[in-house]
């Protein structure tokens, strides 16, 4: 229980630190069609408190790395 707290209050700091980023701004032309995304297997949901903090981590980070354009 305890590893999981630290976890927890480890992906809320990541999450508070990569919020205080600005965002670049995003030119896209007209003449560019987006891009089609693939449909992936649907994840079954977390079920277990540690299932859900990894989640929880794993979105965070994603997020962290999708602002910084990698």
């Amino acid at each position: 229980m305890k590893k999981l707290f630290i976890l927890i209050v480890v992906g809320a700091l990541f999450s508070a630190i990569s919020c205080t980023g600005g965002k670049k701004a995003q030119t896209t032309t007209a003449a560019t069609p987006a891009p089609v995304k693939k449909q992936l297997n649907p994840v079954p949901a977390p079920l277990t408190d540690r299932e859900k903090a990894s989640y929880a981590l794993g979105v965070s980070i994603y997020n962290n790395l999708k602002s910084q354009s990698l």
